[in-house]
């Protein structure tokens, strides 16, 4: 005999998304160009492989950026299309 068991749940009305977002409501774009200008950026010459300046470079603009326009959590519906499963 041949058979297959799946499981299947079907999502409920009222579940909710979270999304994160930068929040740009208080953005100054020549403060946030004086902060990169202003950077330690002479410390990627002591860096000896291409990996470890990504991660230096990318660790220094994500502090500049999070001072500037920090990241933000929402909670958003959960829009189901056309009603599927939920009738």
């Amino acid at each position: 005999m041949v058979f297959a068991v799946r499981k299947f749940a079907i999502p409920s009305k009222n579940t909710h998304k979270h999304v994160t977002t930068r929040s740009f409501k208080n953005f100054n774009a020549n403060a946030f160009r004086e902060d990169l200008k202003s950077a330690p950026w002479d410390s990627l010459r002591n860096c000896t492989t291409p990996d470890e300046m990504v991660e230096i470079w990318k660790n220094m603009f994500l502090k500049i950026a999070d001072a500037h326009a920090p990241m933000r959590t929402r909670r958003v519906r959960n829009k189901n299309p056309l009603g599927l499963l939920l009738s």
